[in-house]
């Protein structure tokens, strides 16, 4: 039963990891909380407790896994701000470009006298 346990627990913090950089939403987070919880319940009857003490302590590492499984599902990761380069005020385009007046070409050129 010692090896047993022990396989679980390394295999739960194998999935631990797996959750951390996979995005599986939980699935893997859930079946780690499970592997740990009857890992340490069969390490610790192993050792020779009692059968209360052994599935107290898997159903406190259960409750403590399952917890914060909860909040990391729950969280929403940070945004990633992506930077925008700043851009000087005379680059900016102009909403309104300043607009010349039509001007009647006889009156634009200046007359010469013959």
């Amino acid at each position: 039963m010692f090896a047993l346990g022990l396989l679980l627990v390394l295999l739960g913090a194998i999935l631990v990891a797996a959750e951390a950089h996979v995005p599986s939403h939980g699935v893997l987070g859930a079946g780690a909380v499970a592997a740990l919880a009857v890992g340490v319940t069969l390490l610790v009857s192993a050792a020779g407790s009692a059968v209360l003490v052994s599935v107290t302590a898997g159903l406190i590492v259960a409750g403590a896994g399952s917890a914060s499984l909860l909040v990391m599902v729950r969280t929403k990761p940070p945004r990633r701000h992506t930077s925008t380069p700043l851009r000087r005020p005379s680059t900016l385009p102009n909403p309104r470009p300043h607009r010349r007046r039509a001007v009647p070409l006889a009156r634009s050129l200046p007359m010469r006298k013959a």
